[in-house]
């Protein structure tokens, strides 16, 4: 798969030269250099978008499930707050050899039960659960607009509604966020310039930053 995505942006950096070499672009070129160039990022993304679940396909299917007729349910990358005060983590569906359903739980240790978390689930799977200092935001990736379409969200548990991030998502799988002990910070990696790469969002000023590489 990663051989393709190569030729097929080798392919159409050809295409380039070959039209600025003529002084040229004919709608036709355009049209086939952008499908090209489109499709590899697709094939690419669709090869990163789904580095948990991958995983836990993987050990369901392999070790767990054998026969394809068990239904169960599994609880599975847990996210403690700095405090120490709430657990968050995800709760999988599974039927036969299929998982059905991938929502987030969180759990009160004080208080010895689980929070609320009115509205949170949506379609599509729910990953990587991150607690803020004292739990009051969560953030987490998910599919909900679509299968290949991961995109992050952040929910505040004490008001019991979604917080808008303008300005951290792009069109390309965005995924594995971790956010800070105040809430103001959001790390994450993303294939937004066609590699796997991390990042940095400031709620305050709603800006993504690259993380330097060393």
């Amino acid at each position: 798969m990663l051989k393709l995505f190569k030729s097929l942006l080798m392919a159409g950096s050809v295409l380039v030269r070959m039209s600025l070499r003529k002084k040229y672009f004919s709608v036709i070129t355009i049209l086939l250099i952008t499908n090209l160039l489109f499709f590899g990022l697709y094939m690419y993304s669709s090869m990163v978008s789904t580095p948990k679940t991958t995983g836990i396909e993987k050990i369901l299917c392999d070790e767990f499930i054998t026969d394809g007729t068990t239904d169960m349910k599994l609880r599975a990358y847990p996210s403690i707050s700095p405090d120490g005060r709430y657990i968050a983590y995800n709760n999988i569906t599974v039927e036969g050899r299929d998982i059905k359903d991938v929502e987030i739980a969180m759990y009160d240790r004080k208080e010895g039960k689980p929070v609320d978390l009115p509205g949170l689930h949506g379609k599509g799977w729910d990953l990587s659960p991150s607690l803020s200092g004292d739990g009051r935001f969560l953030v987490f990736q998910s599919n909900r607009t679509g299968k290949h379409f991961w995109n992050i969200y952040l929910y505040d548990t004490k008001e019991k509604r979604f917080v808008d991030v303008p300005g951290l998502n792009s069109f390309l799988p965005d995924i594995n966020p971790s956010i800070s002990a105040d809430g103001n910070f959001i790390t994450f990696a993303s294939v937004r310039t066609a590699r796997l790469e991390i990042y940095l969002y400031d709620r305050n000023q709603r800006k993504v930053t690259p993380v330097p590489a060393f």
